[in-house]
This record gives C-alpha cells, sequence and structure tokens, in this order.
C-alpha cells in the first residue's frame, strides 16, 4: 500500500516537472520570453532587479540591462569622473524603460548640459514603476552614496496615493515614522522573486491577477507597494484631487507628503545638495479629448473640476519648503498643438514629450547652480 502511494506520488512529480519544463520552454522560445524586473525589498517593498539584460514586455525597445545597482542603461560608479552629477530619483518616469536609452529626458539633460557649460556633467536617473514619495524617500540614502550636487524629483499624481496607502512610513504628530523593515511573506517573496527568473511564475501571476480578485489584489499590492489605509470608497485619487469639493482623504494625503518632502529637504541640505521638484502631469491636464473622457467616465461637470489642482498644491507645498519646483503643463500643451505628446497607449511621454520634459528639467539643473 505504501509502496503505491510512494510510487504514484513520484509518478505525479516527474509528470509535473516534465509539464513545467515544456511549459517554460513553449513560454520562452515561442509565446512571451519576459521576466520580471523587480525584486522584493523590505526596505522599499520592491526595486528594480540588478544585472539584468533580457526581454522585457514594458520596453519600447523590448529588452532591458541594469547594472549592479538597479539603473537601467547606466552604469555610474560611486566615485564620480565628472565636475558635477544631477541624481533624479522618480518613478517609471525616471526608470526610462518606456523610450531608447538615447531620448530619455535625463541623456538629453546630459547633453545640453556638457554642450553649454565648460565644467562635465553626469546625469543619473533611477526608480521603478510606481514609486511613490514614500519610496523616494528611503531611497534617499542610497541616492545620496552617489555624491550628488542637485537631486531632482518628477512627481506624477499617483504619488499622493502612495503617500496615503503606503506602508514604509507613518505620520505621527508632525513626525515623519520610519516602519521599515516591512516584513513580505514568505509567499509573496517566493512568488516574486520566481517570477524573475521562470516565464511560468510570471505569466501565471499575470493571468490570475487579471482573472482573480483575491491574488490581483496581491499582485497589485507588490507592485505599487502599499498596504490600502484608507477604504477606496471614501476616496479615488485618480479623481478626487481634481474636484473642487473639500476631501478630508485627500488633505491627509497632502500633510504628509509636505512632512516626507520636508524630511528629505532637510537631509538634503545637510549635504549640501540642492533639491528641485519637476512635475509630471497627466494625460487629461494636457490633452483636452482626455480631459473630456475624464469628465465623461467619472459623471463631472467641467465647471466641477480644477484641472490644475495638483501642480498648485504640489507648487504651494515646494514653496513652504524653500524646495525648487517647476511646472511644464504649459509648454506640454503648447507641444501638444504639434503632434502628441504621450504615447497612445499609456501614460508615459512619447519623443515629442520627453523633449520638452528635458527642457524643464534642464532649467531646474541651471537654477540650482551655485
Amino acid at each position: 500500500m505504501v509502496k503505491n502511494i510512494l510510487k504514484n506520488l513520484l509518478l505525479l512529480m516527474i509528470t509535473v516537472s516534465i509539464l513545467l519544463v515544456f511549459t517554460e520552454v513553449l513560454f520562452h522560445f515561442f509565446l512571451f520570453p519576459y521576466y520580471a524586473t523587480y525584486i522584493p525589498d523590505e526596505n522599499l517593498v520592491y526595486r528594480m532587479g540588478e544585472n539584468l539584460d533580457m526581454p522585457h514586455e514594458g520596453a519600447r525597445i523590448g529588452h532591458v540591462v541594469t547594472n549592479d545597482a538597479g539603473f537601467v542603461y547606466q552604469n555610474p560608479q560611486i566615485e564620480r569622473s565628472t565636475d558635477k552629477r544631477i541624481f533624479i530619483l522618480g518613478d517609471s518616469f525616471a526608470m526610462g524603460l518606456y523610450i531608447e536609452p538615447e531620448k530619455r529626458f535625463s541623456r538629453l539633460v546630459e547633453k545640453k548640459l556638457n554642450n553649454e557649460f565648460e565644467e562635465s556633467y553626469e546625469v543619473l536617473s533611477y526608480g521603478a514603476g510606481s514609486w511613490g514619495t514614500a519610496n523616494q524617500f528611503k531611497y534617499l540614502e542610497n541616492a545620496l552614496k552617489y555624491n550628488p550636487d542637485q537631486l531632482i524629483m518628477p512627481y506624477y499624481n499617483n504619488d499622493l496615493e502612495n503617500v496615503a496607502s503606503t506602508f514604509l512610513l507613518a505620520f505621527k504628530d508632525d513626525k515623519v515614522i520610519d516602519l521599515t523593515p516591512v516584513k513580505i511573506p514568505f509567499i509573496k517573496k517566493t512568488l516574486l522573486n520566481c517570477a524573475r527568473f521562470l516565464n511560468t511564475c510570471h505569466w501565471t501571476v499575470r493571468f490570475y491577477a487579471a482573472h482573480n480578485d483575491k491574488l490581483g489584489r496581491f499582485v497589485r499590492l507588490i507592485g505599487v507597494g502599499a498596504k490600502p489605509k484608507i477604504s477606496q470608497k471614501s476616496v479615488n485619487f485618480g479623481v478626487d484631487p481634481y474636484t473642487k469639493e473639500s476631501n478630508e482623504a485627500v488633505e491627509l494625503a497632502w500633510r504628509n507628503t509636505a512632512l516626507i518632502l520636508r524630511d528629505m529637504k532637510e537631509t538634503l541640505d545637510e549635504k549640501n545638495v540642492s533639491f528641485s521638484i519637476v512635475y509630471v502631469p497627466a494625460k487629461l491636464e494636457i490633452q483636452k479629448t482626455d480631459f473630456d473622457l475624464f469628465l465623461q467616465q467619472n459623471n463631472l461637470k467641467a465647471e466641477n473640476v480644477s484641472i490644475t489642482s495638483y501642480a498648485e498644491k504640489l507648487g504651494e507645498i515646494a514653496e513652504e519648503l524653500g524646495i525648487n519646483f517647476f511646472d511644464p503643463s504649459q509648454a506640454l500643451i503648447e507641444g501638444a498643438k504639434d503632434g502628441d505628446v504621450y504615447y497612445p497607449d499609456d501614460f508615459h511621454f512619447n519623443e515629442n514629450g520627453e523633449t520638452v520634459f528635458s527642457e524643464f528639467v534642464y532649467d531646474a539643473v541651471v537654477f540650482s547652480k551655485p
């Protein structure tokens, strides 16, 4: 009896192993040769993987390469070889997988600086998709290891939701409380690590994320790095901050954002590093067709919406804290008259948008020069 059970278990294991090998070969060579690019991190929730050289579905060039510190298509050394070093710390806009390396705004800024000034410049750009202000706050110590002269932080509207839902930080009595290291459950960490090396794991997780609500929430949790503390029934951060009605959850998120930025500014001041924020407007703030669709989808009237509210509020906070603030919205609106500045199928800048945005990042660098 026992022998039969063991024999059946062995046959089952062999069958499953053969099936998995077959599936992995099928995925890797014939269907979807992609892997996950993020790895779990108890201080950041997740970060870009190191030493990647692989196909990637999110990269428009179809491939991603990172160095041993997770920089995408860059390989900076701790000891710099240039007179000046600029560090751009952000999310997917800073990560830059959505556009060819030479057309990234960071590369355009670096080229222009080196053409315009006698001093030599290096512009580093680091981020991860859907990172927000809380993640950037926690990564700041790593960024400072590269001894930058300036730190520039692109800010996209989902950063506000990141602050509202993060479990990296807490806020009490006008203080930012560090909750890291975050203990990521073993199963979640295993799944994410598995997805880095096996297409079968990656696409199984992706498939079930689209069809299974519980697993979908888990995958979004790993991808966004946030554990919701505010009921989504009470606030929609993609909509409510644009409306003229007051919302307590939105106001709280802005207050906590100001606390994080205050502490970042103090840390950077101690290191004599200038701090600038460059606003990254959403499509609906720039392109009328997207704004009209936003109104229609959310049953809103234009007179009840303030499309500039995100930029205005962030600008107010930056001014109060003494942080340089730059808003390229009007330039992007003008640029959009001659053609799209975003890709039609996602929210990232296309080549035209990157060029316009790079001018404001360049201005941020020049404005902050000693």
